[in-house]
């Protein structure tokens, strides 16, 4: 079982830090549907996902999204742009396809994925 107070204490410089968001490849992010953003409530993609497909301006509409803590990028052909504030406005972190932010927590998008664009 791994040391609590460890954990807890690179937990705090993780958010001490800019968090900067960047993504990582995997493949456990399923069942997100190929050509899909997939949002989950739990790290590392964990739950049902909500998907969201094309470029949309309010993802909040949501419940995935707006309680988002990890997120995959499925699609076919290109990364794609995730933000804070709908209508693409706000903080913006790219995806690069076939690739996810298995955690969101200490970031602005934590809980907060507001509008994607692929492309």
């Amino acid at each position: 079982m791994p040391n609590r107070k460890a954990m807890s204490g690179a937990a705090a410089v993780a958010v001490g830090l800019a968090l900067a968001v960047s993504p990582t490849a995997t493949a456990a992010a399923t069942p997100c549907p190929t050509g899909s953003l997939c949002a989950y409530v739990l790290p590392h993609y964990g739950g049902e996902p909500g998907v969201a497909r094309g470029d949309l301006w309010d993802l909040l509409r949501i419940y995935e999204f707006d309680n988002a803590v990890s997120v995959f990028n499925a699609g076919t052909q290109c990364s794609v742009s995730i933000y804070t504030g709908k209508g693409y406005t706000g903080a913006r972190a790219t995806i690069p396809r076939s690739s996810g932010i298995p955690d969101l927590t200490g970031s602005a998008f934590h809980k907060n994925v507001a509008s994607a664009r692929f492309c």
